[in-house]
């Protein structure tokens, strides 16, 4: 292998597990036309056969012996692949991990028995609304194209891909330069070296993955509805602006925007939503940031006569919190949430290693964790509003609404969502 492979290594001190993760930004947004669901039939083939494991059984119990689990996720811009265990065991796990890598057989029997899964998989949350609604929001932002397809694929273009498929996907979109190998274990272990050496040679490196594909912008301006019968109807309200195309600092400083308005124990729109307006039993905004785009989002459910009324509500609250900043205690409610936060992603070594993947694939290289949690109490109001004012776009706002017949109506021609509606499929 010619291309850099990033290797970053944690040791948080006492402790008896140990992760080692592979994270390579190509998720299925580098799935090509017609073969949507192809980066999620990798992961799924990964640990299904490699070197001397012929099978996923065999690699699974090859995990086992060690006392180590493994899992794999693909989302939208990259895909990750990990065992978690004793730390004793770490070296053959890391063998065994990159032997899926870079031996693996692709053996058609295998990859037909795991499209097999995945088509059970995706039968299981054909029905999920709340997975429905999101996908629609994924679409609502990106437009009609192949960036608004779901990470988990169709289940038609999966069933037929062919080995040929994903051996092209493992060649041309999960090549060394799109890898980094993340290893998070209490002692030092010389035989990682050399295990990382068989397996990667001098490719293993510091360096920055290539970034996987993504969209240039945001779609046109359409909101949906989906029409499914039910007693209540699901709602999401995108705002654009939220991307890693902002500084670190600018990201907490949305964080905490977020943490206070729906995200927080007493935050904003649970308040006026749940408690003074009984519009909904849950409501709450979701950070979905990409490299380019993403959003905060709103989401809530209620009664399907409601909708209009929880939607201007919506509305109101987000005019509200951009017009002034948060009270100081708000902020330091907000700021003490997000530390929390921050400690929980990083209790376990799995999580360690998730955290510090994310910031070498959007930042380049993993920060220090004690000046990233000091800047959780340096930002102060006005900063966090004059933040998102710059950051946010109110005015390109995207409804989705997944409900009975006509309960998205009464928003058509609203001021507040100027832009065409569309009913899905």
């Amino acid at each position: 292998m010619a291309a850099p492979v990033a290797v970053h290594r944690s040791r948080p001190g006492p402790a008896r597990s140990a992760c080692a993760m592979l994270l390579l930004s190509s998720g299925s947004w580098a799935d090509p036309v017609g073969k949507s669901g192809l980066a999620h039939l990798y992961e799924h083939g990964f640990f299904a056969g490699a070197g001397p494991y012929p099978t996923a059984q065999s690699v699974a119990a090859a995990a086992s012996a060690l006392g180590h689990d493994f899992n794999a996720h693909t989302a939208a811009e990259y895909s990750a692949f990990q065992l978690n265990g004793p730390d004793e065991t770490l070296p053959r796990a890391l063998d065994l991990l990159l032997t899926c890598y870079t031996a693996p057989r692709w053996d058609p029997a295998e990859l037909a028995a795991q499209s097999t899964a995945i088509g059970n998989e995706l039968r299981m949350f054909a029905d999920d609304r709340q997975r429905r609604l999101r996908h629609l929001v994924t679409a609502a932002l990106h437009g009609p194209g192949p960036f608004a397809r779901p990470p988990l694929g169709a289940a038609d273009e999966i069933a037929r891909l062919t080995t040929a498929d994903v051996a092209a996907f493992a060649r041309d979109r999960a090549g060394a330069d799109r890898l980094t190998l993340l290893i998070d274990a209490p002692g030092h272990h010389p035989g990682l070296d050399e295990v990382i050496a068989r397996h990667l040679g001098d490719a293993a490196g510091a360096g920055r993955p290539v970034p996987g594909t993504a969209p240039d912008g945001y779609g046109p301006l359409v909101h949906t509805a989906l029409e499914l019968p039910g007693r209540t109807a699901l709602v999401a309200l995108a705002v654009p602006g939220v991307s890693y195309l902002l500084s670190t600092r600018e990201m907490y400083a949305v964080r905490l925007f977020h943490a206070a308005l729906g995200a927080m124990p007493g935050n904003r729109i649970s308040t006026r939503l749940r408690g003074e307006l009984g519009l909904a039993y849950q409501a709450r905004t979701v950070l979905e940031p990409h490299a380019s785009t993403g959003a905060l989002i709103a989401v809530l459910g209620c009664a399907p006569e409601r909708v209009t009324e929880a939607v201007d509500a919506l509305h109101a609250l987000l005019e509200e919190a951009l017009a002034k900043p948060m009270t100081d205690g708000e902020l330091e409610r907000a700021a003490a949430m997000n530390r929390g936060v921050h400690v929980r992603d990083r209790e376990t070594a799995h999580g360690r290693c998730a955290v510090i993947g994310q910031e070498v694939l959007r930042r380049g290289a993993a920060q220090e964790e004690g000046e990233l949690f000091a800047l959780w109490g340096d930002i102060g109001p006005e900063e966090v509003l004059r933040t998102v004012r710059r950051t946010l776009m109110p005015e390109a706002a995207r409804c989705v609404v997944v409900g009975p017949v006509g309960c998205a109506d009464g928003l058509h021609g609203s001021a507040a969502l100027p832009g065409s509606w569309r009913t899905a499929g």
